[in-house]
């Protein structure tokens, strides 16, 4: 639990954009690792890549971040207290808020190589 807890940084000082989604991929690699689940471990890796690149390019608001913490907080609070049923819930919820943030930065255009001559 403990470390699942430090993965959620303080409010501040406040982070860059890759300082803060470092914190979230690690909160979400730890929950995942502590479920014992090897395959969602192997198959989140590609997903956190991908995840990386677009949240980057996409300045995301402090705002934003602060949700996250409080997210990763209630979460946290729901596992320790061994409330499955509350625990789901909030990841539902948590995931629910994080799909418009990042169908905007997957959206985002990306530059494209341009071949040199």
């Amino acid at each position: 639990m403990e470390r699942l807890r430090s993965t959620i940084p303080p409010d501040r000082p406040a982070l860059d954009t890759q300082a803060e989604f470092v914190h979230n991929r690690d909160f979400h690699a730890t929950l995942i690792e502590c479920c014992e689940n090897r395959l969602l471990q192997i198959a989140a890796q590609p997903v956190f890549s991908a995840l990386q690149t677009s949240l980057s390019r996409s300045g995301l608001p402090r705002v934003f971040h602060r949700s996250i913490h409080a997210h990763h907080a209630r979460i946290v609070e729901a596992v320790e207290a061994g409330d499955e049923e509350a625990a789901a819930a909030e990841m539902h919820d948590h995931l629910a808020f994080l799909v418009p943030y990042y169908e905007k930065a997957w959206k985002t255009p990306r530059l494209s190589a341009t071949p040199s001559r």
